[in-house]
Order: C-alpha cells, then sequence, then structure tokens
C-alpha cells in the first residue's frame, strides 16, 4: 500500500507570544521596546514626519515583535488581542487592526522603516571614540 502525502492534513503549530521576565530574549526585547515610549524618540519620529505618534507607535512595536520572533504581523496581532499579558509588555492599550498596520508601513520602504528604527537606537548609545596609540620615541 502506497501512502499519499496530503499537504491539507498538516497542521503548523506557531508557538505562542508569552512574555517571560526570566528569558534574555525577552528581557532584551523590552529594553528595545521602552525606547520608543521615551521622549527624544517620539521627537525623532516626528521629524521624521512619521505621525499620528498614537498608532505608528504601537505599529512599530508590532513590527519589532514580529521582526524579533520571526512571525508574522497577522499572527502577532491576533496573539496581541488574545493575551493581555503581550500587551501589558508593549505597553499598547488599544491593538491596531492589521488594516491599520500595514496602512502605515505602506508608506515606507522596507529599507526606510529599518533605516529609521536603527537611528532611533543608534541615538541612544553614544559614538566610541577611537583610542589612538600614541608611540614615544
Amino acid at each position: 500500500m502506497r501512502r499519499i502525502f496530503n499537504p491539507s492534513l498538516v497542521i503548523i503549530t506557531k508557538p505562542p507570544l508569552i512574555p517571560l521576565n526570566e528569558d534574555f530574549k525577552w528581557q532584551l526585547l523590552s529594553e528595545i521596546l521602552n525606547v520608543f515610549d521615551l521622549r527624544f524618540c517620539k521627537q525623532t519620529l516626528t521629524r521624521r514626519g512619521i505621525v499620528p505618534l498614537h498608532r505608528s507607535v504601537p505599529t512599530i512595536k508590532i513590527v519589532l515583535l514580529s521582526m524579533f520572533f520571526s512571525c508574522e504581523i497577522s499572527y502577532s496581532i491576533k496573539e496581541l488581542k488574545e493575551r493581555e499579558s503581550l500587551r501589558n509588555f508593549l505597553k499598547i492599550s488599544l491593538v491596531p487592526t492589521e488594516k491599520e498596520v500595514y496602512g502605515i508601513l505602506s508608506k515606507y520602504e522596507p529599507q526606510e522603516f529599518t533605516a529609521f528604527v536603527f537611528e532611533i537606537l543608534n541615538d541612544l548609545c553614544p559614538k566610541r571614540k577611537k583610542w589612538i596609540k600614541r608611540h614615544y620615541y
């Protein structure tokens, strides 16, 4: 008897997004997401023309969550709607719809989006000074 593989019967399960304070991955994500609640971050977003902030900051947090755990944005939104602990972790009171998130993201090219996220994160870290070796003869 020959077995036939039927791809419609395969069920792919995704791990639930449950924030754990003990997990280093969640701690790192927490540090990154806390940056987007700072005043200077909101000023940088406004300078870049990313407004309104009450919609764009949660969108950025959702996209970073999706990128961090390599899952789809729609799955992250679904998990946010189901889990209050995840909403509290991201500090999002109202979860935007997929249409709102993709509407905000469609205004920017992927390279442009990553550029302003990296700009904000790099502004936090002071530039390292290059140590010059002095040779005394």
